[in-house]
């Protein structure tokens, strides 16, 4: 009966590293994202107290008050989005409704600038009578655009943190033992294999004696 051979461990698989070819952004964009949203919720906030104030004055800012109430809800809804696409379950199954969901969920970073700074321009339209809220309202738009416009750059490759491309000590050091450990294997593996061709040999000369 021919043995069975055991099973040849592959040399040049390597052990995964923990901090080898990972994409991570610089000290600046890390958090950035988790800032901007926060901010957003600042801003529903902001223009939700400022629609009350324009709206127990709609008399003197009678188109001011009702759009920046269009306006906080249609900038609240945008805000809610990644909440809701982070807390959703269901699977995408191509429908049309999954299809809606996915134009939403693309509306994000400068696309949302661009949506913002459009529906802050009529916010400095200045009524009968001149106001610092809704100027305020405006200006703290744009700001949530501009900080979109920002977060745009946290994917971009001359953002990524540059100290990441060359492996750390520990990395080094991970790599040199499990290195030597396929070595180690291969060796062992190759004298096993020297030995029983050596035990073939004999055995076949043994019995060319006899003979």
């Amino acid at each position: 009966m021919s043995a069975v051979s055991p099973e040849v461990p592959d040399p040049e698989a390597a052990e995964p590293t923990p901090e080898e070819e990972i994409p991570r952004v610089s000290c600046f964009f890390r958090y950035y994202g988790i800032i901007v949203r926060i901010w957003g919720f600042f801003t529903v906030l902001a223009l939700g107290v400022s629609t009350w104030w324009l709206m127990t004055r709609r008399d003197d800012y009678p188109f001011t008050s009702w759009y920046t109430m269009s306006t906080v809800i249609v900038i609240g809804l945008l805000e809610l989005i990644w909440v809701i696409n982070f807390c959703a379950v269901c699977k995408d199954d191509g429908s049309i409704c999954c299809t809606f969901w996915r134009l939403c969920v693309w509306i994000d970073n400068w696309r949302k600038t661009i949506i913002y700074v459009l529906l802050a321009v009529p916010e400095f339209v200045i009524d009968k009578n001149p106001a610092l809220v809704p100027i305020a309202a405006g200006s703290i738009i744009v700001l949530l655009g501009i900080l979109y416009l920002f977060k745009t750059c946290e994917s971009c490759s001359c953002c990524q943190d540059k100290r990441h491309s060359e492996p750390s000590e520990s990395t080094k050091q991970e790599k040199t033992k499990a290195s030597d450990k396929r070595s180690k294997a291969s060796k062992s593996l190759h004298g096993k294999e020297t030995g029983k061709g050596e035990s073939l040999e004999l055995i076949k000369s043994t019995d060319r004696q006899r003979h």
